[in-house]
């Protein structure tokens, strides 16, 4: 007898997660997501300890919520780099993090522009005489 893989979101930026869910309970595993990126640690431990596999965006995994995660194997982080991750205390733990690189990389270029759009035409400034 196996027990069900569990695997848990901390927080994620998404409309919604249903795809996953579906996906996870097709193939047997549990899986349970959370908007815990400003949960204190004792909180992300309570809620994702019993996780076989924890995804996080920007949740921060400090050293005492990596001593926490006694279930823990893997942890993906959604996105480039591990800055929010305790990389030592993963180590130490035996667990192994991944991340995504390049996952936001249109995102960002869609933003820069956009952004360079409102600027040149001025759109807060135009915002502000139409709201007045």
């Amino acid at each position: 007898f196996f027990a069900m893989p569990v695997l848990k979101v901390t927080d994620y930026v998404e409309f919604e997660l249903d795809w996953e869910q579906e996906e996870c309970q097709r193939n047997g595993h549990v899986f349970e997501a959370y908007q815990l990126k400003a949960a204190s640690p004792e909180e992300l431990i309570a809620k994702c300890s019993d996780a076989d596999v924890l995804f996080v965006d920007q949740a921060p995994i400090t050293k005492q919520v990596m001593e926490g995660l006694s279930n823990v194997k893997v942890i993906i982080r959604h996105g480039d780099g591990y800055n929010n991750l305790d990389m030592g205390a993963a180590t130490t733990q035996g667990i192994i993090c991944a991340n995504q690189p390049g996952v936001w990389s249109e995102e960002v270029a869609e933003q820069a522009v956009a952004l360079t759009l409102a600027t040149f035409k001025r759109l807060q400034v135009q915002r502000q005489v139409v709201l007045d």
